[in-house]
């Protein structure tokens, strides 16, 4: 019994993998790291370099969190490339389906620019940091 489980274990594990190689592919962008607000263009490449056309595209922001939100993108063309313009900064999930496969990948969203609360936190934190300086300095020199 434990022989025939066995095969049957290693046929099903040989099965999977030929059919998950036989539709993998990959997403390519054409910036490393796009940037929030700026379009940009997604393709669809199978392993072999064949464009995947036909695509359906969605992209999930911060997946697993508690804020996640998910984009339809749209379709690939006969190309396997399609327009896109990232919607929110930070990590983001690219997911195509086609007839026959799909992928996903995660890839990191630039800011558009830096958010005007953070500047103004930065700028109050050094203000906090050269003033108590001087007043330590001052306090000092008052003392020898």
């Amino acid at each position: 019994m434990k022989r025939k489980t066995g095969y049957l274990m290693v046929g099903v594990t040989v099965a999977v993998s030929l059919l998950a190689g036989a539709a993998s592919a990959d997403v390519v962008l054409r910036e490393k790291y796009p940037t929030e607000g700026e379009n940009t263009e997604l393709f669809i490449q199978a392993d072999d370099g064949s464009p995947v056309s036909g695509a359906a595209v969605t992209v999930t922001y911060r997946p697993g969190s508690s804020v996640e939100a998910t984009e339809e993108v749209g379709t690939t063309g006969p190309s396997g490339r399609l327009a896109w313009t990232p919607q929110t900064a930070g990590i983001a999930s690219v997911n195509a389906v086609w007839d026959g496969g799909d992928t996903s990948t995660n890839i990191s969203v630039k800011f558009g620019s830096a958010p005007a609360g953070g500047l103004i936190i930065m700028i109050l934190a050094g203000l906090l940091l050269v003033g108590g300086s001087i007043v330590r300095i001052t306090r000092v020199l008052r003392t020898e």
